[in-house]
């Protein structure tokens, strides 16, 4: 039944429908005679029917695509010519043949303006009658022509769409493919660092970062994951850089919320986490520390990050991180998102705003 339904709203369907309208106009236009014998009158009703969607056809499948669609004019108006003429024929020898054999009626065919056609065969009247009715066919298929250009525009427009569409898909799973090595060489030099050190914490470290492989090998190809599968994952990430930094817990803020359950892209929030980690720790005094939030409220996910860095040492420009994150929020986001930086006195400050609803 479902097979049915998705058919009849499709393009055959459509057109079956619109047939079928045409054939029951036609088969209840202009015939005066009470005593028309109804297997005569279905018949050459039938006939006509048939010569209008012919000619259709051959207009739209064939004249149109194959000459005026490529531009070929003269082609197409040699072709349109010859068409209506043996149209305009054939439609006349059937209702002429049908106004022999009844002489008491009249038929009109085509469109409104067709006289009613006469039992005279003489060139004069037969050529002023097909002129009539080629007319009336012209107008029949300049409708025809306009609808099927009308129909080529929507389908290239809905190709390049689709063609648009796979192609920000594509950038996009190379986006998030770039996240995971990257993360993964800046996490392995860390714990390259902690066993230089001999440090008791390295062991922990590779099973917190293991977890969190798992997590992007799992969860990272999936457009929107849950803001809850996300907190879970930045928790891991803090805790295990945490563990190179023992003290330091209170130098280092992070709040991270929601004011009910939304689906939110991946990962967004690691390339400023990274960065606040990289840079902070960088700066050998006291002084250094991180502030960092991310939380969502009325539908609007914000992420803000402000961490020391030390001035002698210049932030990487273009970096991989934030240009990934750029990237793949225009994606996805377009104008719905917004980003600032700020850079003064020593303090990072790097500011996030997505429009989720």
């Amino acid at each position: 039944m479902s097979k049915l339904i998705k058919t009849l709203k499709g393009r055959l369907g459509r057109n079956v429908l619109f047939w079928a309208i045409v054939a029951f106009f036609i088969a209840t236009l202009n015939s005066s005679a009470n005593d028309y014998p109804l297997k005569v009158y279905a018949l050459y009703k039938t006939i006509t029917t048939v010569l209008l969607f012919l000619l259709t056809c051959t207009n739209n499948f064939f004249l149109i695509p194959k000459t005026l669609a490529k531009k070929r004019y003269w082609l197409f108006f040699t072709g349109l010519i010859f068409e209506l003429a043996i149209f305009s024929i054939s439609y006349l020898l059937v209702l002429k043949q049908m106004v022999g054999m009844y002489a008491d009626i009249e038929v009109y065919e085509v469109s409104i303006i067709t006289s009613p056609v006469s039992t005279d065969w003489s060139f004069g009247a037969f050529f002023d009658e097909g002129i009539s009715y080629a007319f009336g066919l012209l107008m029949w298929l300049a409708v025809f022509t306009l609808a099927w250009f009308a129909n080529d525009r929507i389908n290239k427009e809905r190709i390049a769409k689709e063609a648009e569409k796979k192609r920000l898909e594509a950038e996009l799973s190379l986006l998030r493919n770039q996240i995971s090595p990257h993360f993964l060489f800046n996490t392995l030099n860390n714990i390259y660092g902690l066993t230089l050190k001999k440090s008791d914490v390295a062991p922990e470290a590779i099973l917190k970062l293991s977890a969190l492989m798992r997590y992007m090998l799992y969860e990272s190809d999936e457009e929107l994951v849950s803001f809850e599968k996300e907190q879970e994952a930045m928790q891991a990430y803090i805790n295990m850089e945490l563990l190179r930094l023992p003290e330091a817990e209170d130098k280092l803020k992070f709040t991270v919320e929601a004011d009910k359950e939304y689906k939110i892209p991946t990962l967004l929030w690691l390339p400023m986490l990274e960065n606040a980690f990289k840079y902070a720790t960088r700066v050998i005094s006291d002084n250094y520390f991180i502030d960092y939030t991310c939380k969502v409220e009325h539908g609007v996910l914000t992420i803000e990050s402000s961490n020391s860095y030390k001035e002698d040492i210049p932030l990487e420009k273009g970096g991989l991180g934030l240009t990934n994150l750029r990237k793949r929020l225009s994606i996805l986001y377009q104008d719905k998102y917004s980003i600032d930086e700020k850079r003064s006195n020593g303090v990072y400050t790097i500011s996030v705003k997505i429009e989720l609803d």
